[in-house]
């Protein structure tokens, strides 16, 4: 588990702010303010967001707060479009612990650089750069950098280098200007299959050419399909997809579609203007391709993509290369740069207004508080789409909402909407999150389950684990409760129909063995009597399935509630009876 430890005190992030997004319904946008010109992102495994400022600090935002000291400060020319410009992570983070920037070094003349820096925590080895790449020198020009870099499949670092305000280097292969260099992230040198590496005068990094200002691209998870944003200078902007070595997308020669086959034409293209549907600088680049797709399965696959003039974000069909609008005209103050999270988030940058949002799905909490089938007793939209808990966060015998997504737990005290109480990074993406009473004390405390590991908070902070128990195995299902009635929840785990459960925080064999449930049942522990100590359920097929005691046998509760996206949140909803009842979060 990589166990993240925040050091600042003051949670910038707050829901529907002024300068949020006017999202779609059904989604929310929550933004941390702050930034001082943001140009780039990268995310790391374990949900902090590396944020690169055009003056050359890159800041780390870790849950949901913006953290006071930088990853690394670096001297740099910051004139125009000059500056940091590019941040991406290994892709073997954190065994290979390196961010790479793109940035640019005073001097006369200048050049922009793409370095390594070895992480340690939140912050860069000191004396740890390690040079990739130094381009020519600029010219007096401050416009046309480029900026994105990002790995391919194959491991080799892709850079978008500007043409510097000089067209006809786009189309010289002499130099790198106007073009996307393909480099060993080490040593910087062209790989040999590179298109252009035995041909006689040419810049052997050369992987793509005629572009006018990539400051943008990105790969498709999975496909590795790859677009590339070229900003346009007079009538169009451009989609342009690499889907081959050494292509040439004709800048200065051609702009926007093309007949000509010497140049690959777009994949899209706009028009200059300031509808909703045309801009100035095509800029933010992300395929809608993560772990969990909160959005929806009508986003997936979709590539987002911005204006920096217009301020809107739209997202395109893959396949069909329809077009539609997601945040509208005006709805970011200077969009550069987006992201998807693995959560399935979309975070985005907003360099004029120095804001990095994060767009999510809204769910709905509908509870019973009886164990019987009929409408919600409590209906809230509480949180975004992600992965949903009930504790007592505060003591006061009643469960209220916890969610836990790319690595951050969001924790509200009751069912009002609105921000939560707390955000706290702790665990990474991927892990299963859990939540009880592990010390006997008044109100439940975090944890979470990862690769037949739990790892338990007393405190709703972060930290280090106050309890790490090696028990069952990666990919388990994972219940936790009281089983001996003492006080204190305990671990367990559900696999192929059995219920492994623990009656203390400590490694060592089952307890208790209860053979319960079926193919495709999701396991859920409470107290559903009010008798005092929990006992097992399962949720399939829209049913509550419950026991009232921890051996096998037919179900003592058999309670018909949800729907078929809906995820199963049992607790205690009124506090008054003592009960844990039934509840499920559905999407918006």
């Amino acid at each position: 588990m990589v166990v993240l430890i925040s050091v600042a005190v003051t949670l910038t992030a707050t829901q529907r702010p002024a300068s949020a997004a006017p999202v779609p319904g059904g989604f929310t946008d929550t933004t941390i303010s702050g930034l001082n010109g943001p140009t780039s992102m990268a995310m790391l495994p374990d949900g902090r967001v590396l944020v690169a400022e055009q003056s050359g600090a890159l800041r780390v935002v870790e849950g949901g707060a913006l953290l006071p000291q930088p990853f690394v400060k670096l001297s740099v020319d910051s004139s125009g479009e000059r500056g940091l410009i590019g941040v991406t992570v290994d892709p073997g983070f954190p065994g290979r612990p390196f961010v790479y920037v793109h940035y640019t070094v005073p001097g006369s003349p200048a050049h922009n650089r793409v370095s390594r820096f070895t992480a340690n925590g939140d912050v860069a080895v000191p004396g740890s750069e390690h040079v990739v790449v130094d381009l020519p020198p600029l010219s007096s020009a401050t416009n046309h950098n480029g900026g994105a870099i990002h790995f391919a499949p194959d491991g080799t670092l892709l850079i978008g280098v500007g043409e510097n305000a000089n067209p006809p280097r786009s189309q010289q292969l002499d130099n790198p200007f106007g073009k996307i260099l393909r480099v060993d992230p080490t040593s910087g040198a062209a790989p040999s299959t590179n298109p252009f590496f035995s041909t006689a005068g040419a810049d052997q990094r050369v992987w793509a050419y005629g572009l006018r200002n990539p400051f943008t691209f990105a790969f498709q998870p999975g496909t590795g399909r790859l677009y590339i944003n070229d900003v346009g200078q007079s009538t169009f902007e451009e989609i342009d997809e690499g889907f081959r070595d050494g292509l040439n997308f004709g800048w200065p020669t051609t702009e926007g579609p093309t007949s000509n086959p010497a140049f690959t034409t777009p994949v899209f293209f706009y028009g200059h203007g300031t509808s909703d549907t045309t801009g100035c600088a095509i800029a933010g680049a992300t395929f809608y391709n993560p772990v969990s797709p909160a959005f929806g399965a009508d986003y997936v696959g979709d590539y987002f993509f911005a204006d920096l003039c217009s301020g809107w974000i739209r997202r395109m069909d893959v396949a069909t290369k329809q077009v539609s609008p997601f945040v509208p005209l005006n709805g970011v103050d200077g969009p550069v740069d987006l992201l998807t999270t693995p959560g399935g988030a979309l975070l985005y940058l907003a360099h004029n207004s120095g804001v990095l949002g994060r767009i999510a799905r809204e769910q709905s909490w509908n509870l019973r508080t009886t164990n019987t089938p009929g409408p919600p007793t409590i209906q809230a939209a509480v949180g975004s789409i992600g992965q949903s808990v009930a504790c007592d966060w505060d003591g006061n015998g009643t469960d209220t909402p916890g969610v836990f997504v790319d690595g951050t737990w969001y924790l509200w005290n009751d069912f009002n909407g609105g921000p939560p109480f707390a955000t706290i990074a702790y665990g990474t993406p991927g892990d299963v999150p859990v939540c009880g009473n592990w010390d006997g004390k008044e109100g439940d405390s975090i944890g979470v389950f990862e690769l037949g590991h739990f790892f338990l908070r007393n405190s709703n902070t972060a930290g280090a684990p106050d309890i790490s128990v090696h028990y069952g195995t990666p990919g388990d299902a994972v219940v936790v409760g009281d089983w001996n009635k003492d006080g204190e929840d305990t671990i367990g785990t559900y696999e192929f129909n059995h219920f492994y459960l623990r009656n203390n925080n400590m490694p060592g064999s089952p307890d208790i063995d209860i053979f319960y449930g079926g193919p495709g049942s999701i396991p859920l522990a409470g107290n559903w009597d009010g008798a005092g100590g929990d006992t097992i359920g399962v949720y399939a097929f829209n049913h509550f399935y419950l026991r009232n005691s921890l051996n096998g046998g037919p179900p003592n509760l058999d309670i018909f509630y949800g729907g078929p996206v809906d995820r199963p949140v049992p607790g205690d909803f009124d506090g008054g009876a003592h009960v844990d009842t039934v509840g499920v979060v559905t999407p918006a």
